[in-house]
């Protein structure tokens, strides 16, 4: 059996009302993708990557950013990026 090479694209955005855990001032959007290479039946071999953007307004009633800071907390963010990376070797018997 020849090895087979799959790739993956994703794109995605999440409004306010779809997560909870998000303000309703708030939008999440991402991208990702993963390659899987499956050298043999039932072995696989990928590595997969995600970029999420978050925009969010200031909430009502957070303090401002030199009260947050002079605290020693980080100051408010509208827009935080995050990537995630994963390596998977999975055998199916």
């Amino acid at each position: 059996m020849a090895p087979i090479l799959n790739c993956t694209i994703r794109l995605a955005r999440w409004p306010a009302s779809a997560a909870r855990w998000v303000s309703r001032t708030s939008r999440k959007r991402g991208v990702g993708t993963n390659l899987v290479w499956t050298p043999l039946a039932g072995f696989d071999i990928g590595a997969e990557f995600m970029y999420a953007l978050l925009n969010q307004t200031r909430p009502v009633g957070l303090a401002p950013d030199a009260v947050l800071t002079a605290t020693g907390l980080p100051a408010f963010k509208p827009a935080t990026s995050q990537y995630s990376t994963r390596l998977r070797i999975q055998r199916a018997f």
